[in-house]
């Protein structure tokens, strides 16, 4: 969606609570280099890979949990 079509925007709010109020589309590779957090930069890379890999329907889905205090991901 074109920013255009926001209806009403507050300029200058950025921050973590503020996660949805200010959006910037930008090439993944500059994404990737940004202030963020951990979870959002393993997302990142995720859709770096199926990108990759063709974004095909078949490709196989990560999972992740926390199991006894250790980050999990597994392949579904």
């Amino acid at each position: 969606m074109d920013a255009g079509a926001i209806a009403h925007r507050i300029e200058g709010i950025t921050g973590p609570d503020a996660e949805l109020v200010e959006l910037v589309w930008m090439p993944l590779g500059e994404a990737k280099q940004l202030d963020m957090p951990a979870v959002t930069g393993v997302m990142l890379e995720e859709l770096d890979a199926r990108i990759a890999d063709g974004l095909k329907h078949a490709l196989p889905v990560p999972f992740y949990r926390m199991l006894r205090g250790q980050f999990l991901r597994e392949l579904l």
